[in-house]
């Protein structure tokens, strides 16, 4: 049996390896020297005692405030990461040396679940999905119970309806066109006018309706459409690859009425505007 240690270091030369010869399909992984610039920038102030993060704010408790004194004397861990920009570039086994912190397994950590699945869809499946669909699986799995650092997964509908109606039972959903066809810039763009709950919520019920509700609800047709794009022969989540494997002869008003329809069986009545 190897110890920690060792298998923390066949981590660590695994992804060393795996970033001289890996090729993703979509990215550009970078070299080594491309990240220079950044790190320099992190280590202009090495010797600061003030305050290094002045307000550390969102999904908190409380905002809080450390000195990067006070930020190395906390107990540190160095871990080699994947970095996935979300501009294409990737950049793999880069070690870095920071502070843990435990999530309170009692407290329903969404946001942290959510990003969290960013993380293994990118380390695992290797691909650029459309929008919809990466937000729509984070949120797919962040919007389940949690409870004791368990999650729970036999009514994953019904929690999934309760979050995106908040109890009532009807969300208006935006139209499908929209949603399965918008860039990056355009989600962030809705998120700054102050439409991201409801984009968000929209991916949720469409990864979803994917995931188990269409076809014969075993999620046949998505995964394909993931094999499809993952050979990067078509362009990431192009329309013609969602055509072929998701809408599959339907256009997206009979799709809106499809997954109408399902959802409907499900307990949650969708309108679309």
């Amino acid at each position: 049996l190897r110890t920690a240690n060792q298998l923390e270091e066949a981590i660590r030369a695994e992804q060393r390896t795996r970033s001289l010869q890996v090729s993703i399909p979509g990215r550009v992984v970078v070299s080594e020297g491309l990240l220079d610039p950044v790190e320099s920038v992190c280590l202009q102030r090495p010797h600061a005692s003030d305050c290094l993060i002045d307000r550390l704010t969102g999904a908190v408790e409380r905002t809080v405030c450390w000195s990067l004194d006070e930020l190395r004397a906390l107990p540190q861990v160095t871990r080699p990461i994947d970095i996935h920009c979300v501009t294409r570039w990737s950049r793999l086994g880069v070690e870095f040396t920071g502070n843990r912190f435990i999530v309170d397994q009692n407290k329903r950590s969404t946001t942290l679940t959510h990003e969290i699945v960013h993380q293994v869809m990118m380390r695992w499946l290797a691909t650029s999905m459309p929008t919809w669909l990466s937000e729509g699986i984070a949120e797919v799995v962040s919007s389940q119970s949690y409870d004791g650092g368990r999650f729970k997964l036999s009514s994953m509908n019904r929690s999934i309806a309760d979050e995106v109606s908040g109890g009532s039972g009807e969300f208006r959903m935006v139209k499908l066109e929209r949603l399965m066809t918008i860039s990056h810039e355009d989600w962030a763009a809705e998120l700054a006018g102050g439409n991201g709950g409801r984009y968000y919520n929209s991916a949720n019920v469409l990864a979803y309706y994917f995931l188990r509700l269409d076809g014969e609800g075993n999620g046949a047709n998505l995964v394909e459409f993931l094999k499809e794009i993952t050979k990067g022969t078509r362009a990431d989540g192009s329309t013609e690859a969602q055509a072929t494997f998701l809408l599959r002869d339907r256009d997206y008003e009979k799709l809106e009425a499809d997954l109408a329809q399902a959802w409907r069986s499900e307990g949650l009545k969708v309108e679309f505007n």
